[in-house]
């Protein structure tokens, strides 16, 4: 998550980047939530799996409890492991951005037994921005707390194929007080 006015980088889970606050986390049987009260919102992230679909769903709530507007970006970052190790396939993995939906979409050559499957990124708000370029969004430092593309306005909506793959979206959220 980012702070448009302040820049403040952080996430809803205590990794990569949110171990300055307490975060409560419960599992039960098919998710997992984490919830926090931080910078100025009450988070709670669900991550959960339907029973019988394979679809991994993560849902972000948050509610401002500042007695002023909020302008907020929510980034997912995901790196394709579309096999076995991820450091084998990378180069054969084709990526693609579907303009109907948003969704960034991943093939992998590499193995002929999932060589017909995708993986899918999507939100089901509009996007702001996206990248399948691993450098772009980590950077150079490779630093998954704070990610050089947090630093900057926006993803540049690139779609790059076979040389280190990943998956990043990026919508804005702008939240009343109390919203």
């Amino acid at each position: 998550l980012r702070d448009e006015e302040t820049a403040a980088v952080w996430s809803p889970t205590p990794l990569p980047a949110g171990r300055a606050s307490a975060t409560v986390i419960r599992h039960g049987a098919g998710y997992t939530t984490y919830e926090r009260v931080d910078h100025g919102l009450e988070q709670a992230m669900t991550v959960f799996v339907p029973p019988r679909s394979p679809l991994k769903i993560v849902r972000l709530r948050m509610k401002n409890l500042l007695a002023r507007h909020r302008r907020l970006t929510a980034t997912y970052y995901a790196e394709w492991v579309l096999g076995a190790r991820r450091a084998d396939q990378t180069s054969c993995i084709a990526s693609e951005h579907d303009r109907n939906t948003g969704a960034l979409l991943a093939t992998c050559s590499w193995n002929e037994e999932l060589a017909d499957r995708v993986a899918f990124l999507a939100s089901k708000d509009k996007l702001h921005g996206f990248t399948t370029d691993r450098t772009e969004f980590l950077g150079r430092r490779g630093d998954y707390a704070r990610p050089e593309a947090l630093e900057r306005w926006g993803l540049s909506k690139s779609i790059e194929s076979g040389h280190d793959p990943c998956a990043a979206l990026q919508i804005h959220l702008e939240l009343a007080p109390g919203e």
